[in-house]
């Protein structure tokens, strides 16, 4: 097993203290919101005074509080006012348009699926299975969709910078499109482009934005089902300039990713490309623990090192010409026929 990723040093007690406690700093995120403190501090920046009357936090805890927000870098003080810094405006503000509480909502609902992991290591992915009330499930489901999407209002601007310019016309397909945030971005920058957005049904009933537009097709379909998956492929055979796969590969095991590229590899034109946009095990530290996140949240899913991507994508025809690192440290392959 090759890790690629640096150990910690032997002497790195700092970094040992950093890594069994980040639960604490999600929790004093959490709290900021909960209190009220976000909202209030969004609204108008205040005094130390007007916060706690505002919040109902008691003077002595909530001095103490403010004082680690301050220490975080969530707030700012100057000459006595307590303001939102840029950091906490841009992704807990509920008025930033990158807002991300709904990521940190989803959160609590994750937090108690990983206190399954040792059970899970010595039982099998998969083998704590959770079954809930219908109500209980629409409302997770709900949590996971508006997460999903923060997170791509976020994600999708990195990759497709990082992806650079590309012709003013062409066509994208996006395999497992959510609810559209990734198309939705990529024909705000190139609206000659025309789109097919490919999903369950019950997924893309939630497309806002290019779904409403003439621009995109919606396709309701199970990729995962071979043959739904090859009637897709068979009437948009050899159309995409474009086949984008984001977050996508990490849901499954090997075998079922081997067979979805070679079927989906039909979609793309004969100068078209690939873009697997994700998080990969060999990528950063990041990456690996997100493999784990798929070993504790799902039944088969998990992250793949960047060769075993690489050799996928030649399974199926193409070859990676570019391996792209995001600032929020996924990743993305674009690929083109072999």
């Amino acid at each position: 097993m090759e890790i690629l990723n640096p150990p910690p040093a032997a002497g790195d007690y700092a970094g040992f203290c950093a890594m069994i406690t980040g639960y604490r700093q999600l929790a004093v995120v959490m709290a900021a919101v909960d209190c009220g403190i976000i909202d209030a501090l969004t609204d108008s920046p205040c005094t130390l005074e007007a916060l706690l009357e505002i919040t109902g936090m008691k003077a002595r805890e909530g001095e103490r509080f403010v004082r680690q927000l301050a220490g975080s870098g969530l707030i700012e003080e100057r000459d006595g006012v307590l303001r939102l810094s840029p950091f906490a405006a841009t992704y807990l503000s509920r008025e930033s348009e990158l807002c991300q509480r709904g990521v940190l909502a989803f959160e609590r609902q994750l937090q108690r699926r990983w206190e399954t992991l040792g059970d899970q290591l010595t039982a099998g992915q998969g083998s704590v299975v959770e079954e809930h009330p219908p109500e209980v499930y629409r409302e997770r489901l709900g949590l996971f969709h508006r997460a999903m999407h923060e997170a791509a209002a976020v994600r999708s601007r990195e990759l497709w910078d990082a992806l650079g310019t590309v012709s003013p016309t062409g066509f994208v397909i996006d395999a497992g499109a959510g609810d559209g945030t990734y198309l939705k971005s990529f024909l705000g920058r190139y609206p000659g482009w025309r789109a097919l957005a490919c999903d369950l049904g019950d997924v893309l009933t939630v497309v806002t934005g290019p779904g409403e537009d003439d621009a995109v097709t919606l396709c309701p379909c199970n990729l995962l089902d071979p043959a739904e998956r090859r009637e897709v492929a068979g009437r948009y055979r050899g159309t995409a300039d474009l086949l984008l796969l984001s977050n996508f590969i990490h849901c499954y095991d090997r075998y079922e990713v081997v067979a979805m590229l070679a079927d989906l590899g039909e979609l793309v034109a004969r100068d078209g490309r690939v873009v697997i946009h994700d998080f990969f095990t060999d990528g950063n530290p990041f990456g690996a623990l997100y493999d784990l996140h798929m070993l504790v949240n799902t039944y088969n899913g998990r992250t793949y090192t960047l060769a075993e991507t690489a050799g996928m994508l030649s399974g199926a025809g193409f070859g990676v010409c570019r391996s792209l690192a995001l600032p929020s440290l996924s990743h993305a392959l674009v690929a083109c026929r072999a």
